[in-house]
């Protein structure tokens, strides 16, 4: 990874990743890529406990970002298992 504070420079460079997640420098913003959860959600033909354990594990968050979402799904994950669907 190459970074340059040199507005010329980095006019050049694309986004850095950074711990799985998207660096922009020249906004100095941090953004989540959910095109593949996106894509996953989509191909759900049924909501079972594993399509949901599949969907939560799949968000990789080293930061705490999405700590708040990741919740919500755990969750939706306890009344999954009291109404007792199935794991397939």
């Amino acid at each position: 990874m190459w970074l340059s504070n040199n507005i010329a420079v980095s006019s050049f460079l694309a986004p850095a990743k950074v711990l799985g997640l998207i660096w922009n420098t020249d906004e100095d913003s941090i953004r989540i890529e959910t095109a593949a959860l996106e894509q996953y959600v989509k191909h759900i033909k049924e909501i079972t406990k594993r399509s949901v354990w599949e969907f939560v594990a799949k968000m990789y968050d080293p930061t705490g970002f999405i700590s708040p979402f990741i919740g919500n799904f755990k969750i939706l994950l306890q009344k999954i298992w009291v109404k007792e669907f199935d794991w397939l």
